[in-house]
């Protein structure tokens, strides 16, 4: 797995507005709805909610492992040095 470029697709895609306007529309396109996530008030969610849902788990997932191993080789660096 290339860290680098899945830090830059995770922000490209879901922490940059321009990434989540362009999934805004992408869904509304597709499903004829709006994700959940781009609406202020709570809704329950569909069916057409579970691949957007789905995609974001191991978005949050991968990032996690990354995130770990980040800390964990910081961590060993900074007892060595």
């Amino acid at each position: 797995m290339n860290h680098l470029n899945y830090g830059g697709k995770i922000s490209r895609n879901w922490v940059h507005t321009i990434g989540i306007a362009s999934n805004i529309v992408k869904q509304v396109i597709e499903k004829s709805e709006p994700p959940t996530y781009a609406l202020a008030l709570p809704m329950v969610y569909s069916e057409a909610d579970l691949t957007t849902i789905e995609e974001l788990g191991k978005h949050v997932s991968s990032f996690r492992k990354i995130l770990k191993t980040t800390m964990d080789k910081y961590k060993e660096e900074r007892i060595t040095s």
